[in-house]
């Protein structure tokens, strides 16, 4: 599931404007493996979803986000309530 970043980064953008949008979005899946991992991709785009008040549930795993990436994530889940 190799994809070129500057591609990843214009879905990851795209995606996140989607999200940011009357979306009804409850469910994100976006997982990594051996060959598919996003990392610091992944950072700009958990920021967006501090306002993600339909996403109930959001799976990341596998994606390597390092100390910087889960400052963010644990940011973001103090302000985004509506994550289970």
């Amino acid at each position: 599931n190799n994809c070129l970043r500057p591609r990843c980064t214009q879905a990851l953008d795209a995606l996140a404007k989607l999200i940011a949008s009357p979306c009804p979005l409850e469910t994100l899946l976006i997982q990594g493996g051996a060959t598919g991992r996003l990392a610091g991709e992944l950072i700009p785009f958990i920021s967006c979803l501090w306002s993600a008040r339909s996403l109930r549930s959001l799976d990341i795993t596998g994606h390597q986000l390092g100390t910087r990436g889960m400052i963010v994530l644990g940011k973001m889940l103090q302000v985004n309530a509506t994550l289970e």
